[in-house]
This record gives C-alpha cells, sequence and structure tokens, in this order.
C-alpha cells in the first residue's frame, strides 16, 4: 500500500491535471512498529539515503512553504510531528502547525502566497507539485475536509516475529545502489502506469462509492486512486494475485473506517463525552455532580478548568487537556457552538464555557 502510493507521488503533477486532486498518506502507529524504517527504505528507492522527513512542530511556516516548494512530482515526508499530542515534549511549536494548512495542497496549490518586493499588487503563488506524507505517532484529527483528503495506514507491533525482524534487518542493510533503480524502471513505464490509471479510476471510485456506508466522493476518488495505482504497479512489478487481492481488501476496509471517522469522534472526545455523560448519570436533587453549567435546557456548558480535576478526583481517565482543547470544536456527539461567559445556576456566577448542543 505504501509504495502504491510513493509511485503514484511520482506521477503527482500528471495525476493533479487529470483528476484535480492528490491525497496525502497518513502513517501513525506505535514506536517501534516500524514507520520510520519504511519511510527511510521508501526514499532510497528514489535515490535519497539517511532521510526520512522533515519535523513540522520545529519549523516555521516559511520553512515548511519552501520545503515544500523544492520538490516535483516527490514525497514531502513531515515526521514526528505529533501534531495532536500535547505529551510529546515539543509544545514550543506546536501552535505554529495545524493539518489544515496542508489542505491546499490536496489541489495543487500554493503552500503560502507571497508579495513581491514592489510597489504593486502582484503575489507569488508557487503550485505544490509533490505529495505529502504525515509519519506520526497518534492519529491526525483535523475537520472533515482535512481527514478526507488522507489515505490512513496504521502500523503496530502485534505481528512482528523472528522473521519479520530478519526482513526488516535486510531492508536495513540495502543501500540506494541496490535499490534506486525503482525510480528508474518507474519513469520509464509512465505511459504504462498512467494508461492504467485512466482507464481503472472511474471503476475504482464506483467501487468504493458503494462500499457500505461510503458516501463522501472524495474518499471514492481518493481511495479509487489507489486501487488504480495498485493495478498499475502490480503490471511492473512481481507481485502475486494473492498479495494484490489482499490489499486490494485493505484498500475497501479503510475506506470504509475512513468514512466512518466523518461521522464519529476522535477517539479522545469519545472519552470525554463518556465521563461527562457518566457524572451526569449521578446527578440528584442537592447534589455537585452536574457539570453542566447551561441555563438554556437544549446546551451544555462546560468549564475544562473545572471538568478536568474533576474527573481526575474520581478517577475517571481522560487524555491531555491540551489535545482535548484543540479537538472539541469537532465534537459529532453534542455540536459545538462556541466558547462563551454564562451565568451558571450551579455556581451562581459567570462562567467562562464551551457550549455544545445536547
Amino acid at each position: 500500500m505504501a509504495l502504491t502510493y510513493w509511485m503514484l507521488s511520482l506521477f503527482a503533477e500528471q495525476i493533479r491535471a487529470k483528476y484535480g486532486m492528490f491525497p496525502f498518506l497518513e502513517a501513525t502507529g506505535e514506536a517501534g512498529a516500524g514507520k520510520s524504517l519504511l519511510i527511510e527504505f521508501l526514499w532510497l528507492l528514489v535515490g535519497r539515503s539517511s532521510y526520512e522527513g522533515i519535523n513540522p512542530t520545529t519549523s516555521t511556516r516559511v520553512g515548511r512553504a519552501r520545503t515544500l516548494a523544492q520538490v516535483s512530482n516527490l514525497p514531502v515526508v513531515f515526521i514526528e510531528g505529533d501534531i495532536n499530542d500535547p505529551s510529546s515534549g515539543n509544545n514550543h511549536k506546536q501552535k505554529a502547525f495545524s493539518p489544515e494548512e496542508l489542505k491546499p495542497l490536496f489541489n495543487g496549490r500554493s503552500p503560502r502566497t507571497k508579495a513581491t518586493k514592489d510597489h504593486t499588487n502582484i503575489t507569488d503563488d508557487m503550485p505544490f507539485k509533490g505529495s505529502v506524507v504525515i509519519s506520526q505517532n497518534q492519529k491526525v484529527s483535523g475537520s472533515e475536509a482535512i481527514l478526507s483528503r488522507l489515505i490512513y495506514l496504521h502500523f503496530d507491533r502485534s505481528q512482528h516475529n523472528a522473521q519479520s525482524r530478519e526482513a526488516a534487518s535486510y531492508l536495513a542493510r540495502l543501500s540506494v545502489e541496490e535499490v534506486s533503480g525503482f525510480l528508474f524502471y518507474a519513469l520509464k513505464n509512465e505511459q504504462l502506469i498512467m494508461d492504467i490509471v485512466d482507464r481503472t479510476f472511474q471503476s475504482n471510485r464506483d467501487h468504493i462509492m458503494a462500499l457500505p456506508d461510503v458516501k463522501m466522493e472524495r474518499i471514492g476518488s481518493t481511495h479509487g486512486l489507489m486501487l488504480s495505482g495498485l493495478q498499475a504497479l502490480s503490471e511492473i512489478l512481481p507481485i502475486t494475485d494473492n498479495t494484490k487481492q489482499k490489499v486490494m481488501n485493505f484498500i475497501d476496509q479503510i475506506a470504509i473506517e475512513r468514512e466512518r471517522d466523518l461521522i464519529s469522534d476522535h477517539p479522545a472526545l469519545d472519552q470525554f463525552w463518556d465521563v461527562y455523560e457518566y457524572f451526569e448519570s449521578l446527578v440528584q436533587p442537592n447534589q455537585p455532580y452536574s457539570l453542566n453549567h447551561s441555563p438554556n435546557d437544549s446546551e451544555i456548558a462546560i468549564s475544562l478548568g473545572e471538568f478536568f480535576p474533576h474527573a481526575k478526583l474520581n478517577h475517571q481517565a481522560l487524555e491531555d487537556i491540551k489535545l482535548i482543547k484543540k479537538i472539541i470544536k469537532t465534537s459529532v456527539r453534542h455540536q459545538f457552538i462556541s466558547v462563551k461567559t454564562v451565568r451558571s445556576p450551579i455556581a451562581s456566577k459567570s462562567m467562562r464555557c464551551y457550549v455544545f448542543k445536547k
């Protein structure tokens, strides 16, 4: 699957010219699962050794924009940004980066508009010509717009064994000289690859859209493109029918899961609302359990500064408050309205609260 995306990245500009888009790849997983080894190996295939990517949390927006403008028909990899993980130790730059800023790159638009150094109204909008890979420990959380642009891969150690460790060790020992012929071979077969993509894209997109619960057109297009890429890859590399079928089934699976992600909350938010509903279930007349400060019966008003200490005191586990603040506005279970000051009927005073529909 990762190799399919990497190969298609070599033709990102051609694909955008035909279909107006090119998806992003998101690779997540626990430490030691093999993300870094995989990405370093994929770089070897295109002639780059001892490299994985850049950390967006330790770079400025200008620096990221310049990095994105450096390549055409190659990936730009953001590594270990832990964009959503406040405990990662990268907090000094986290506020400077949001995955939302990547949205224009999907269609090849400029990552940053600059004014020219004169007195005119001319601007410099350099288009993005590559692809984007995000590799980090935690899953990206964000709006429907950014999540629907991502092809999601998750890695864990559950299938690690002596045989897989030996295979990983072998890959780690390979040099650029041994495997970089993949780049030449793929480019030499550009016409074949693009013909297969053109011939199969529409039917593969329709196949994805026919899967249970898949309704978003963008998910059909991005995952349909991956199916077409796999079919093209199978024509230039000796991939067995069994392996090909497994990957095709996997693409179907992640398309369904991505659609579900768009209509469900982030796991940390699910946990947050479960704890809230637990406390609400304990509410009795004249008992101090209620954390809903809304004077309106159709709304929920929660003070996070009160909610988190209360949860800790009652041994209810929650993710870090910084993560919750980052993703809480995407809430599905209770739709977010605003952050505002409300007059609490419980505390008999004004409180700054996150307000939601009940």
